[in-house]
């Protein structure tokens, strides 16, 4: 559905950063985590927090949805729960 340029810009950091270390890519974050190509997306609202995170040379993913509003604890988990993916492998 989209083409190679398309999805090439959506992975490619710019000058907008999400978070420390980490850039904004049209919709997604990129950056690493301990040497891994990272890539991911959060958001919330009211009394909710979701984040995926992605280790793309790695091929694994944690997904975080909880009931709570603090999107930098969610996402740090987030990357918390990808690092323990990523020794177990």
């Amino acid at each position: 559905m989209l083409s190679r340029e398309s999805i090439e810009a959506a992975f490619t950091p710019h000058e907008f950063e999400m978070g420390p270390g980490i850039k904004y890519g049209y919709g997604w974050g990129i950056g690493e985590l301990d040497g891994h190509k990272l890539v991911g997306h959060g958001g919330g609202i009211n009394g909710f927090s979701t984040v995926i995170w992605r280790a793309i040379d790695q091929d694994v993913v944690s997904i975080v949805l909880t009931n709570q509003e603090d999107g930098r604890l969610t996402g740090k988990l987030g990357q918390d729960l990808l690092l323990l993916l990523i020794a177990s492998k």
